[in-house]
């Protein structure tokens, strides 16, 4: 799949581009940005969030489109499910999670996943995260390793994004939407990934969306 990463942080946005403008440079063996954007904010990172939804700043941007049957001209519809860019949110702060949790509820993002990361010794370490379907944990260290923890999360995240998406699909739609390419190709990767077949994953889908009809 591919990834954009974005560097969301919250503060005075002198301090705050400073402590991050590094991860701006260039990987030198991949030749890839190691980052693609910084997102400075002196409001809390969901109502930030959740401005950039509502005025979908983004539909005069220079977007590059990683799928050809992605319409045009539109920005990024996060609340739409056919879109097919899902969100996921790291962060150490419980507060920040859950309130991204609540608006991503409140606003209809089926595609946005939550990771709470907790480290041993620093601040909030010890509190702990509201339960909530989108929301996963990782407690880290200060190994490498902890790069296999990550894209754990974020596979497990994504998986769970594609779920929810198909589920809206099939609320609006019904079953016979996976028929659709797209929607099928999602279906698949679920399967594969959850070790099940295309039918099952059909199935529990669709009891989610509140229909019992194979």
């Amino acid at each position: 799949m591919a990834n954009n990463l974005v560097i969301f942080t919250y503060g005075d946005p002198v301090f705050q581009l400073t402590k991050v403008r590094q991860m701006l440079r260039r990987n030198e063996t991949t030749q890839m940005d190691v980052v693609n954007q910084i997102w400075l904010a002196k409001s809390r990172k969901g109502d930030f969030f959740e401005a950039l939804v509502e005025k979908n700043i983004f539909k005069d941007s220079d977007i590059h489109y990683h799928y050809p049957e992605t319409e045009r001209g539109i920005g990024i519809p996060f609340a739409d499910p056919k879109w097919q860019t899902k969100i996921l949110l790291f962060d150490d702060d419980p507060d920040q999670v859950g309130n991204f949790n609540r608006i991503a509820d409140k606003m209809g993002i089926a595609g946005l996943g939550t990771a709470r990361v907790r480290r041993q010794g620093v601040k909030r370490s010890g509190t702990e995260t509201a339960p909530h379907e989108r929301t996963t944990e990782i407690f880290t260290s200060d190994t490498l390793l902890d790069s296999e923890l990550f894209h754990k999360a974020m596979t497990e995240l994504q998986v769970r994004a594609l779920e929810r998406s198909v589920v809206e699909v099939f609320r609006k739609f019904g079953p016979e939407a996976v028929r659709n390419g797209d929607l099928a190709n999602e279906v698949e990767a679920i399967s594969i990934f959850r070790g099940s077949n295309f039918n099952t994953v059909v199935r529990k889908l669709n009891q989610k969306a509140g229909s019992f009809v194979d």
